[in-house]
């Protein structure tokens, strides 16, 4: 089991808590969408270490999107992403 939250560091209050069996670059990914639907008008800042999921060609199309990138992001270990 895997225990994916967020701290915000302003109140000390845990948001979007989320337990999966698994820890895949998607969980994050949903995970961070989750995060922001609860308050999608608002600045987010996320601070993560270098586990794969949080440095995944998913988690970097899933921001370019929501920010409205339309580039091209290039292959992740070729060029790009």
């Amino acid at each position: 089991m895997c225990l994916t939250a967020n701290l915000e560091i302003a109140t000390g209050k845990v948001v979007s808590p989320r337990i999966r069996e698994t820890r895949t670059n998607i969980d994050f990914v949903e995970h961070i969408d989750a995060t922001v639907s609860e308050d999608p008008d608002g600045t987010w800042v996320f601070v993560v270490d270098n586990l794969d999921p949080h440095k995944s060609e998913e988690l970097v199309r899933y921001v370019a999107t929501a920010v409205g990138h339309e580039g091209d992001l290039g292959v992740m270990s070729k060029s790009g992403v």
